[in-house]
Parts: structure tokens; C-alpha cells; sequence
């Protein structure tokens, strides 16, 4: 199964990521980032450094850094700690290195879009 997953990266989405990608049957095609218990830059970083640490190909699309309908709360950095992974050091300072960063370069929403139409294509 293919699968994109809309995420905010803290300690529940990072569960999360590794439990799909170790999955033998998901194929994780791209994660897209939004703003939610940490900033939409966190998400990314830490969407980034997921893909970095379990040496995956997975595309990441950084999100809206706003919800579109309601007024933002902050961060939960009470529950996911100031970046979202807790008290997990990870240099957070600088994005992954360059070869393992797979940072695309087109917005979340769209991402979606493409990476369904390329998927279709391929299982025909």
C-alpha cells in the first residue's frame, strides 16, 4: 500500500512514521509537514530527520504554517518538548546532511496531488 502521511512531527507522529516504515506492505511515498505540535519548520526538520535517521527515500513537502480555518494555538511544547521529540537530543541546529535530505521543493497540498497521479500511473 502506498501511503503519504500529513503530519506534525512530535513523539506520537515519529511512533508513527516508524511503525509504517518499518511495515513490510506500506510503501511510505512522502511525508507532508504542517504546523501542529511544534511550528511547520520543526515538522520539518524533524520529518527531515526521521527520513535521515531510518535511511529512507521518503519525499518530505513542508506544509502550511497556519491552520486555514481556525486561529493557531501554540506549539504544544509542554507535551513534545521545544522541538517536538521530547528530551531526544538530535542537532536540530542545521537540517539533515545533504544526500539524505529530500526536501521537495513544492507545497504540501500539491505534493499530494502529484504523488497520487505518479503512483496511478506506475500500477497500471
Amino acid at each position: 500500500m502506498k501511503l503519504i502521511i500529513d503530519t506534525d512531527p512530535g513523539i506520537d507522529d515519529a511512533m508513527a512514521y516508524f511503525y509504517a516504515h518499518a511495515h513490510p506492505d506500506i510503501d511510505l511515498v512522502a511525508l507532508t509537514t504542517v504546523f501542529g505540535n511544534v511550528t511547520t519548520d520543526d515538522a520539518t526538520r524533524n520529518a527531515l530527520w526521521l527520513t535521515q535517521m531510518s535511511k529512507a527515500r521518503t519525499e518530505v513537502y513542508q506544509g502550511s504554517d497556519k491552520p486555514l480555518q481556525i486561529v493557531p494555538n501554540r506549539p504544544s511544547d509542554h507535551v513534545h518538548g521545544p522541538h517536538g521529540f521530547g528530551d531526544v537530543q538530535t542537532d536540530m541546529t542545521e537540517p539533515p546532511n545533504p544526500p539524505a535530505m529530500r526536501l521537495i521543493s513544492c507545497s504540501a497540498w500539491l505534493a499530494k496531488i502529484r504523488v497520487f497521479l505518479r503512483s496511478a500511473r506506475l500500477d497500471r
